[in-house]
C-alpha cells in the first residue's frame, strides 16, 4: 500500500515531483506560481505554491480542490495558508510546518518578555510586603487574559 504524504514525517522532493502530477494552474506570474496538483498513487489534491526555489504544498479537502478551481475560494501564500503544510526544508525533503503553532509561539515569546521586564522592574523596587507582591501578581494575570483574549 502507498504512504500518503500526510502520514509521512518529511517526504523526498523526489517523491513529490514523481507522485504528483499538475490539474490545474491557478495562478502563475514571473515570481510564483500556485498549482492544483494530485498525487497519481493517493489521489489526495494539494495546492502546490512555488516562489523561486521554496516549494510549499498543502493537502486539501474535496471541496477545497472544487472551490479553488471554481475560483470560489482565496489561496494565497501566506494569508490562506492557516493548516499545516510541507515546505521544502534542505535541498532533498519536504517537512511540515504548522502556522497556527508558529504564531503561538511568538505570542508566547512576547508574553515571557513582558513578564520577564516586568519582574525585573518588581525586583528594582526593591519591596516585598504582601501588597506589592499581590499587585505583581494580579498584573500577571491580566497581561496573560489580555494575551489569552487577543489570539482568539
Amino acid at each position: 500500500m502507498t504512504q500518503s504524504f500526510r502520514s509521512m514525517e518529511k517526504v523526498e522532493i523526489d517523491a513529490v515531483n514523481e507522485r504528483c502530477e499538475r490539474v490545474q494552474t491557478l495562478s502563475e506570474t514571473e515570481n510564483e506560481s500556485y498549482q492544483l496538483v494530485k498525487d497519481r498513487l493517493t489521489g489526495e489534491h494539494y495546492l502546490m505554491y512555488v516562489c523561486g526555489d521554496v516549494r510549499h504544498l498543502m493537502p486539501l479537502e474535496y471541496d477545497d480542490v472544487i472551490s479553488m478551481a471554481l475560483g470560489e475560494q482565496d489561496y494565497q501564500y501566506p494569508e490562506h495558508w492557516n493548516k499545516p503544510f510541507l515546505r521544502t526544508g534542505d535541498h532533498s525533503y519536504f517537512v511540515w510546518f504548522d502556522p497556527v503553532g508558529a504564531e503561538e509561539l511568538e505570542e508566547s515569546e512576547w508574553l515571557a518578555e513582558q513578564i520577564r521586564a516586568r519582574l525585573a522592574a518588581f525586583k528594582q523596587k526593591g519591596k516585598v510586603d504582601l501588597d506589592e507582591t499581590r499587585k505583581f501578581l494580579e498584573e500577571l494575570d491580566q497581561l496573560s487574559r489580555e494575551n489569552s483574549q487577543s489570539s482568539e
